[in-house]
């Protein structure tokens, strides 16, 4: 079964590999999967959907991405905001092209 996104592997286990691939996948909103923990922390720290989206478009890796044991690459991309100290999502990116969100930071 082909995929729009084919992602590979190695190149997402870099940080510049793991920012193109969340930046492509953020583009299709149905690809994006909020956990239940994520909105809970979107709510507790007043971060909106459109933030969220914002920081998968164009937020910045800094850290190298790992490994998850159960499949799939961990990723904390950031955005700066100009009014506030910025937010970081943690995420799992899957080679099917799903993006997983587990928290905001």
């Amino acid at each position: 079964m082909s995929n729009v996104y084919s992602l590979d592997e190695k190149r997402i286990l870099t940080k510049a590999g793991a920012q193109k691939a969340i930046h492509a996948i953020a583009q299709d909103s149905a690809k994006v999967i909020l956990t239940d923990h994520a909105k809970k922390r979107m709510d507790q720290r007043d971060v909106s959907i459109d933030q969220v989206y914002r920081v998968l478009k164009s937020g910045t890796v800094n850290e190298p991405p790992i490994p998850e044991i159960r499949g799939g690459i961990s990723a904390k991309i950031c955005l700066k905001q100009r009014s506030d100290k910025g937010v970081c999502v943690v995420t799992v990116i899957y080679n099917d092209g799903a993006l997983i969100i587990k928290t905001v930071i």
